[in-house]
């Protein structure tokens, strides 16, 4: 089970997603020796990637289909 808690969600209610065993299995991998608790840290530290997840964050989201 995957929560992301309260003050992270716009309603201020914990969210709880069930996840398979394998995406578990990731997940453990990708926090694994990480010194973040984020799951895709962006480029600075403690930061997540931005909402583009792109590089620059200049790109809009119509473009990347």
């Amino acid at each position: 089970m995957w929560t992301v808690p309260a003050e992270r969600m716009k309603a201020r209610r914990a969210h709880r997603i069930p996840l398979s065993a394998a995406a578990l299995v990731l997940v453990r991998r990708l926090l694994d020796g990480s010194d973040s608790d984020l799951l895709f840290p962006g480029g600075k530290r403690g930061m997540p990637l931005s909402k583009h997840g792109d590089a620059d964050g200049d790109a809009p989201d119509e473009g990347k289909r």
